[in-house]
């Protein structure tokens, strides 16, 4: 299931070789875990893998649109009521075990779920994802965040093909006070002009709290400054760049002209688990290939990812709060670690 190296980077291969590859190793991922006890473990060792990363929050993507997995004995068909009551339930353990005063280093504070759906669906089958979307927040109002359309741009729908869908969704998340914020992938692309290039004109109309990915918003200076002035932060995915062909490497990806315009942005990891990585090898992507990345900036990639997250005011305080203490203890490692050895070299003042 994994991506190997040459799979991705083969001297013959293709944007589209590659998708091709990425689809077989989602559809090969959907039937190992597509039943309840591989799902609960499933979930579970996702959460115990971002605390050894350190991660203390996360937003995660599930695809919807298959409606049901199996209960062990085979007997049931467990909906997405009960899979997000898997979720959660796990979610509370692992807060426990993970948190403060648990043993986990990370204090990990819990994860939400982007509700998302394939953009390659029918569009009755898109009023159904999007009006389930809004009964499970009915019921899991602190589980669910948002709601997102999955899949390679160049090949499925663009996202105005929805755009009926999409505004009777937002109507009825009005009418009934619920904050469902759309949270699009957009922008995947090295398109210019075309279908795929043109969602993020739309998800930006349609009022995106975030962009998954954004690529090719540095071809268009107006919806770089539309983000910048409306907060909307980049979620940046170096090592999916890299394997689906947006970018041969970090050397020519796109981060520093966004950070540049001013436009926000966060480091994220896309589908790790086919890739091989985690979000710490994202991050040293980022790290290791702009020279213009000091520790300043990687504090404010950081805090950029708790501002622009789906916590509420209290949840994101107390973030904060978490990052500042582990950020100083950091900073104090790094100057009893490195601080003798550079001290040796004489200074010059002036």
């Amino acid at each position: 299931m994994l991506i190997s190296l040459e799979g991705a980077h083969a001297t013959d291969q293709t944007l589209e070789g590659v998708w091709d590859i990425f689809n077989r190793s989602t559809q090969m991922m959907k039937g190992l875990f597509n039943y309840e006890s591989a799902f609960r473990n499933y979930v579970g060792k996702a959460i115990d893998r971002f605390a050894e990363d350190n991660v203390m929050y996360a937003e995660v993507r599930p695809n919807f649109f298959d409606k049901h997995i199996a209960s062990d004995d085979g007997e049931r068909q467990l909906d997405h009521r009960v899979w997000m009551q898997i979720i959660q339930e796990e979610v509370d353990t692992k807060v426990k075990q993970l948190g403060p005063g648990g043993k986990g280093a990370g204090h990990f504070k819990g994860l939400k779920v982007i509700y998302c759906a394939p953009r390659s669906i029918e569009n009755e089958d898109m009023t159904w994802c999007l009006n389930d979307c809004i009964s499970l927040k009915q019921e899991f109002p602190d589980l669910i965040c948002g709601f997102d359309m999955v899949g390679c741009e160049g090949r499925g729908n663009p996202m105005r093909h929805y755009i009926s869908e999409l505004l009777q969704f937002r109507a009825t998340c009005t009418s009934l006070d619920l904050d469902i914020p759309f949270i699009f992938h957009a922008g995947e692309t090295l398109e210019s002009q075309g279908p795929a290039d043109n969602n993020l004109y739309d998800a930006i109309l349609l009022g995106t709290k975030r962009l998954g990915h954004g690529y090719a918003l540095v071809q268009h200076p107006l919806l770089m400054q539309l983000c910048r002035e409306r907060g909307i932060a980049l979620e940046i995915c170096p090592i999916s760049n890299e394997v689906l062909h947006l970018c041969s490497s970090m050397h020519g990806h796109v981060l520093p002209t966004l950070l540049a315009n001013s436009v926000p942005c966060t480091i994220n990891s896309d589908n790790p688990s086919y890739f091989g990585s985690s979000l710490s090898h994202d991050f040293y992507q980022t790290i290791l290939y702009h020279d213009s990345m000091t520790l300043f900036g990687w504090r404010v990639l950081a805090e950029w990812s708790i501002e622009h997250s789906c916590m509420n005011m209290e949840q994101r305080t107390d973030a904060f709060q978490t990052w500042e203490a582990n950020w100083n203890a950091f900073c104090e490692w790094i100057i009893e670690e490195f601080g003798p050895e550079y001290l040796k070299f004489p200074v010059l003042l002036k």
